[in-house]
C-alpha cells in the first residue's frame, strides 16, 4: 500500500479551489499526497455540519484506508494510557490519579495480568456468545479493561462514528467551547484477534493493529457497542517485551485535526445532536456489566500514591 495520504493541507486547497471556481485545479490533486508523520497546521470547524464536510472529503480522497476518529478537549498526543504520565481513575464515589513516570510504569504494566483475569471472570457470568478469543487473547481482554477504564493498557480508543469523537471533544456531561477531533489513517480494521500472527502485509508494515470493538466485546458491554470503539495499538503489541512511552505514540498517523469551536452554542443542531452522557457512557443502573467489573476490581491508594488491588496476584 501506497504510504503516502491525503491529508489537512490537501483540504486546505480543495477548499480554496471550491472558493475560486477553479475546476481545472480541482480534477487533480494527486501531487498533493504526503507521507505519514508530517506536522500540519490545526483546522478551524464552527459547527458539526462544517466538520463532517471537511472530513468526507478526506474519506473520498484516502478511498483504500479506513478513517478513525477520536475526540479530547486539549491537544495531547495519542499515547495509550499506559505510556503517559499518570492514569486518572474516576467512578461513581471517587477519582484519583496515579503516576506512571519511571519505574511505575513497569509497576502497572505488570498487574494487568490480574485485571485481565478478574474481567474475564465478570464477563464470562453474563455470558459470552463468542468466548474463545476472550480465553486464548489478552488483547480481547485487555478490549475490556480499557473501554471500562479498569487500568492503563498498550491501547487507545478511537471510533468510526464521528458524532461520538466530537462529542468526547465537546464535553458530554460538561460542555465545553473548544475541543479537538483526530483523524488517523489505517490500512486495516482487524475483527478477529484468534490469528494475530496471521497479521497482512499492510499491519505489519505500518506496526499498527486497529481491533473494532463490536466483534470483539460481549453485548453485555454497552459502553463499547454505543461508542462505535475501535482500539489502536503498535503491532506487534508488546510482543518482544516492555517499550518506551515514545514508541507507542499514535500522533504519526493523524492525517488532519479539527479543533471543534462553539462559541455559540450553534456547532450542534437538531438534525446533528450532541450524544448524552447517557448514550455514550450508561451509568451502573443501565449498565449491570460496569457495576459488576467496579466490584471486582477494586484499588487502594498507598503511601507513594502508588495504585494496587486488593486481590492476591
Amino acid at each position: 500500500m501506497d504510504k503516502n495520504v491525503y491529508r489537512g493541507s490537501t483540504l486546505t486547497r480543495w477548499n480554496e479551489l471550491v472558493k475560486a471556481q477553479d475546476v481545472c485545479g480541482m480534477r487533480d490533486l494527486s501531487h498533493m499526497k504526503r507521507p505519514f508523520g508530517d506536522a500540519e497546521p490545526v483546522l478551524k470547524v464552527t459547527s458539526f455540519l462544517d466538520l463532517f464536510m471537511n472530513v468526507s472529503f478526506l474519506s473520498v480522497m484516502n478511498k483504500r484506508w479506513t478513517l478513525l476518529y477520536r475526540g479530547q478537549q486539549s491537544q495531547n498526543p495519542l499515547q495509550p494510557g499506559l505510556f503517559r504520565n499518570q492514569w486518572t481513575h474516576s467512578s461513581d464515589d471517587s477519582s484519583w490519579s496515579v503516576s506512571l513516570e519511571g519505574d511505575e510504569r513497569q509497576h502497572y504494566w505488570g498487574s494487568l495480568g490480574t485485571v485481565e483475569r478478574l474481567a474475564l471472570e465478570v464477563t464470562r457470568k453474563h455470558g459470552l456468545p463468542r468466548w474463545r478469543h476472550f480465553k486464548a487473547q489478552s488483547l480481547a481482554r485487555w478490549a475490556m479493561v480499557q473501554h471500562y477504564e479498569l487500568w492503563p493498557t498498550p491501547l487507545l480508543d478511537f471510533t468510526t462514528s464521528l458524532r461520538v469523537a466530537a462529542s468526547f471533544a465537546l464535553g458530554i456531561s460538561s460542555p465545553v467551547r473548544t475541543g479537538y477531533v483526530y483523524v488517523v489513517c489505517v490500512p486495516t480494521v482487524r475483527s478477529d484477534v484468534m490469528d494475530l500472527e496471521g497479521a497482512d502485509s499492510d499491519e505489519r508494515a505500518s506496526q499498527v493493529l486497529a481491533l473494532r470493538l463490536n466483534s470483539v466485546c460481549p453485548p453485555s458491554a454497552l459502553r463499547t457497542h454505543l461508542q462505535e470503539g475501535v482500539l489502536l495499538g503498535r503491532y506487534p503489541v508488546l510482543k518482544d517485551g516492555f517499550q518506551e512511552a515514545g514508541e507507542q505514540d499514535l500522533s504519526n498517523l493523524t492525517i488532519a485535526t479539527f479543533q471543534l469551536v462553539d462559541d455559540n452554542h450553534t456547532f450542534w443542531s437538531d438534525d446533528f445532536p450532541r450524544h448524552t452522557e447517557r448514550s455514550l457512557l450508561p451509568a451502573r443502573d443501565s449498565d449491570p456489566l460496569l457495576r459488576d467489573l467496579r466490584e471486582a476490581v477494586q484499588y487502594r491508594i498507598d503511601s507513594a500514591g502508588r495504585a494496587h488491588l486488593m486481590t492476591p496476584t
